[in-house]
């Protein structure tokens, strides 16, 4: 899937500005920058999780597009794409 991931956003991103958008916790617990990734309409996070090509990891107070990572992962196991091709990820 991590193959699957990165054509994925290479496909979003070729030739497009990326916006990056912080939410209310600027940095996880190691320090790194957790930032919303856009490229016009589309939030990559978003697109990542609906495709089944990554989880939602949704933390206190960070939760801006929660609902939307929520529903794109209920949407991903419901069409079964990416992860939730295989039969035995479906439990």
């Amino acid at each position: 899937l991590q193959e699957a991931a990165v054509a994925k956003l290479r496909e979003l991103v070729k030739d497009r500005t990326v916006l990056l958008e912080s939410d209310a916790a600027a940095n996880d617990i190691d320090g790194a920058k957790l930032r919303h990734v856009h490229v016009g309409a589309s939030n990559l996070g978003y697109e990542l999780v609906r495709n089944g090509l990554a989880f939602h990891d949704i933390k206190f107070p960070s939760y801006k597009y929660a609902e939307l990572y929520i529903v794109g992962g209920i949407d991903a196991a419901r069409l079964k794409h990416g992860f939730w091709d295989n039969p035995s990820n479906r439990k």
